[in-house]
């Protein structure tokens, strides 16, 4: 048998290893090296410049989806995390990437199904995103120029479906992560030093090359020839992502306001 297996569309959560799994397992990495920054090394942009690739990797992976699913699951996560925010004290906005996500997700097939029967609305959108993005990131986390890496995710599930050629679906891609590492470099953080700007704005234009080439795959041989804990942590991050971020942000505010790394003021409400 191969090593490598197409991965049908319903096994995504299959009892072997998947792409799935590797991915995200990557994102969360990722995602832990940001947030250790934010929450515990506050000046040392490094951590941050890092983390920085592991969001387009979930909004792709959002719009890559077949399901368009916003479950109690979701509704949880959100709600927990802004009920902590107001224990620990915090902005109540911008709503976290969980709110951010839930909005994407439902917003999805009414935008593509518009732009797929007009393709020639796609970059006066893309104009039109770009323009709110400053604005939205007050009240949604990322911002709206964020759906652009969801669309590029669905492009790339349905590619095969739609009336762009690939070289059109390599370019808006392009055009998708330009989009949010301008903003991520340039704006959001600005206290980046120009190599931190290089490694997160080359890092995140690496990730969207590689997620063009994404696809469902079913590792069955590298799970059996995997030790069980290894696999184990595979299976945990790709199946529990969303518990693992609720989780870990939780337990980063409760050590960061023990030690002192962020300031914290229980219970004190504001919305910015």
């Amino acid at each position: 048998m191969s090593i490598i297996n197409f991965l049908p569309k319903t096994a995504t959560l299959a009892p072997t290893l998947t792409s799935y799994d590797f991915l995200k397992t990557a994102a969360i990495i990722l995602m832990i090296i940001d947030h250790v920054g934010y929450y515990f090394y506050p000046e040392n942009m490094w951590f941050r410049a890092v983390g920085r690739m592991s969001a387009p990797i979930w909004f792709f992976l959002i719009g890559y989806a077949q399901s368009r699913d916003v479950g109690l699951r979701m509704w949880a996560a959100c709600a927990v995390l802004i009920l902590s925010n107001w224990i620990f004290g915090a902005a109540m906005l911008p709503i976290n990437i969980i709110g951010t996500m839930i909005v994407f997700r439902l917003i999805l097939d009414h935008i593509m199904g518009r732009i797929v029967t007009n393709p020639n609305v796609l970059y006066p959108f893309v104009a039109l995103l770009f323009v709110l993005e400053f604005p939205s990131a007050i009240i949604l986390e990322y911002g709206v120029a964020a759906f652009l890496m969801v669309m590029a995710g669905y492009m790339a599930r349905n590619r095969e479906s739609l009336s762009y050629s690939n070289e059109q679906f390599l370019t808006f891609c392009f055009v998708a992560i330009a989009v949010h590492a301008l903003y991520q470099v340039k704006i959001f953080f600005a206290a980046f030093g120009t190599a931190q700007e290089i490694l997160a704005g080359v890092g995140m234009m690496a990730v969207m090359v590689l997620l063009t080439a994404f696809r469902p795959y079913r590792y069955e041989d590298l799970t059996q020839k995997l030790p069980k804990v290894a696999s184990g942590f595979f299976r945990l991050c790709g199946r529990w992502s969303l518990e693992i971020y609720v989780f870990h942000l939780i337990l980063f505010k409760i050590i960061a306001g023990m030690i002192g790394t962020t300031p914290t003021n229980f219970f004190n409400f504001h919305m910015l």
